[in-house]
């Protein structure tokens, strides 16, 4: 956390005599003890002359601390449920046997244990284990909002100054990726892994040592959490028995000794540790001597009698007592969160951001000849969607084609989206490039048939690429870094919801991309929103659709026969009453029939699904028609 207000306050008006006493300590040349937290941001906030005798005092800022010895060590975790020591000593033994005699207070524990997660590094060398998230709300079957400390989150996060936050760079331009695992437990080879979508919230450096994270996947659904807030308890008091759950990591700082009697050499491995309220709340914070180590960063402390939320911990002075936010800050922040965060890594662009005049001279578009099987069409508009005029760079001339290098998109005339978007893979000339993230208006449209980022602003809506990055990233290098930075044209997003769970459809994508790579495939693909005269209006600017369409045309590497294949990923239940409430619904991806794509999206197919193999699949199959086939993985495809 930040040696800011809320310690200082909490130190002075809990502890009064610890700063009286560090200046007799100075006066006598000795130092008094550390004050143990990971990190130290920002001023201290206190009078200039307490802050002098704080740092001539010699207080070190470290992870956490022991406060009692040969007392409560913290407990290991299997199985869900804590391990009781061989040889407890009468008071630890004392509280198991009271806690253990309650029915009450076992159910309240298992969920504390339930709901700690281990953050963790995915792609960052040398990072590993990095404090503790607990699950503080489950807002949807596999979605849940997380609390930790803004000393934690700033490890990975910042914030934007414009209400979003963003993961932080690593030196190849791609974004830090965490995790949480809710087991970690010792002799417990299994994992409940679930990944950091997004940061909601941190703290500001001179307020309390919050932060809220979200994480999604079906680790959060495991755990059979209810969508019910649990009760927090109003007024922590002096002498309550609490218990926090977290991942204590091995410390360089701490006494070897103790680190034995307390741990037995096993780190980063979940446990819980008891204890009790030490001072009531004096402001907003607490004492409590449960013990904990540095990767207890971000550990709820909670009623052990009970279940009860107390308060989040932070920091401790070695010896003296560890310190915790009480759970009504928490809350507040929670209750606080605005609909104004941004996906991870797609940090804001200025409006005036457009392509200078000529910038697209020379882009090849969507090539029709590519597969060679003959002239693939895109699919064309029906009569319910006409397309945008725009002017191209090459000719001057009017043209309804928005050609970027390897790809093109027509735009819907009126819905200010793109109707129809159009892209060649080439698996063999594939490149990975990193992301640029800026994101531009096109000049060759009139800026009123586009929508830029004022329709994804302060929001919970993400700019879904049509064309995905990667998929035209392939030929020459420069060739290659053109498509990956063309990709981020406004002409080629629509407002997706941030809580519209991609997994699959990125899984889809993911394997198309992959088989294209691994088996130097030409592929094409054609993609674009399902609009419908009922899609809600959004700050009287765009309509959000509420589906989404693909078609994947490859060649049979065995019989060389085109085979077209059509899919659709919904989000109808995730944009109901966006302007009033951010609503978490049902989402799935389905391949369905080309003709199908046709009839809901309002397109001309007909060229298309003759190539699609799925009507003679489903009769072969004895399936009807199989108008939706569910997608959950490439098993599921049928090709």
């Amino acid at each position: 956390m930040s040696f800011g207000l809320e310690a200082l306050n909490s130190l002075a008006a809990m502890d009064p005599d610890l700063v009286a006493s560090a200046r007799e300590k100075v006066m006598a040349g000795q130092k008094p003890a550390e004050f143990r937290l990971e990190s130290f941001r920002g001023p201290l906030a206190v009078d200039p002359a307490e802050r002098v005798i704080l740092a001539e005092a010699g207080f070190q800022f470290r992870p956490e601390a022991v406060i009692l010895r040969e007392v409560r060590p913290p407990l290991l975790v299997r199985d869900g449920a804590y391990v009781t020591p061989s040889n407890p000593v009468p008071e630890v033994q004392a509280l198991l046997t009271r806690l253990g005699q309650s029915a009450t207070a076992a159910a309240g524990i298992h969920t504390a244990i339930l709901r700690g997660g281990r953050i963790a590094f995915l792609n960052v060398p040398g990072r590993g284990h990095h404090g503790t998230g607990w699950v503080i709300r489950r807002d949807t079957a596999d979605s849940a909002i997380v609390v930790t400390n803004r000393h934690v989150a700033e490890a990975f996060a910042y914030a934007d100054g414009q209400g979003s936050y963003l993961m932080r760079p690593l030196p190849n331009y791609t974004n830090m990726a965490l995790e949480l695992d809710f087991l970690q437990e010792h002799g417990h080879a299994a994992r409940q892994d679930v990944p950091l979508v997004k940061v909601l919230f941190i703290a500001p450096s001179n307020s309390r040592d919050i932060a809220l994270l979200r994480v999604r996947g079906p680790a959060v659904a495991a755990l059979g959490l209810p969508l019910e807030d649990l009760p927090a308890v109003d007024q922590p008091r002096e002498g309550m028995t609490v218990g926090v759950v977290g991942y204590p990591a091995f410390s360089s700082d701490a006494d070897p000794a103790d680190l034995l009697a307390y741990f037995q050499g096993i780190f980063d491995k979940k446990r819980i540790g008891f204890g009790q309220i030490r001072t009531a709340p004096a402001g907003d914070d607490f004492t409590h001597d449960a013990t904990t180590l540095g990767g207890n960063s971000g550990s709820v402390v909670f009623d052990a009698d009970t279940g009860a939320l107390v308060g989040l911990h932070y920091g401790g002075i070695a010896g003296t007592a560890n310190y915790a936010v009480r759970i009504d800050e928490v809350l507040a922040a929670l209750h606080g969160l605005e609909p104004r965060t941004v996906a991870l890594g797609l940090p804001p662009v200025q409006p005036e951001a457009v392509s200078p005049a000529g910038h697209f001279v020379g882009r090849d578009g969507y090539d029709a000849s590519f597969l060679g099987t003959g002239p693939l069409l895109p699919p064309a508009p029906g009569p319910t969607w006409g397309l945008a005029q725009a002017r191209d760079d090459d000719t001057g001339q009017p043209t309804t084609e928005l050609k970027y290098r390897h790809f093109s998109v027509w735009m819907s005339d009126g819905r200010l989206l793109p109707l129809i978007t159009a892209v060649n893979i080439d698996g063999m000339q594939s490149k990975r490039l990193g992301r640029d993230d800026k994101w531009f208006v096109d000049h060759r449209l009139p800026r009123t048939a586009q929508i830029d980022d004022a329709g994804y602003k302060n929001n919970p809506l993400d700019r879904g690429h049509m064309v995905r990055r990667e998929d035209p990233v392939w030929g020459a290098l420069d060739m290659a870094e053109q498509a990956n930075l063309d990709s981020f044209c406004f002409t080629n997003a629509a407002p997706q919801h941030e809580g519209l769970n991609q997994k699959d459809w990125l899984r889809l994508e993911d394997y198309v991309l992959s088989e294209a790579r691994a088996r130097g495939l030409k592929v094409s693909v054609f993609t674009g929103p399902v609009f419908a005269d009922s899609d809600p209006l959004y700050r009287d600017l765009v309509r959000i659709p509420q589906a989404f369409w693909k078609i994947v045309a490859v060649v049979d590497a065995d019989s060389g026969t085109l085979s077209v294949t059509g899919y659709v990923l919904t989000q109808g239940d995730l944009i109901r009453d966006l302007t009033q409430e951010f609503v978490y619904g049902a989402f799935m991806t389905y391949q369905v029939p080309v003709a199908l794509i046709g009839q809901m999206a309002g397109l001309a197919v007909e060229h298309l699904a003759a190539h699609d193999p799925l009507p003679a699949l489903a009769v072969a199959e004895g399936t009807g028609d199989l108008r939706f086939r569910a997608v959950r993985g490439p098993q599921d495809l049928r090709l």
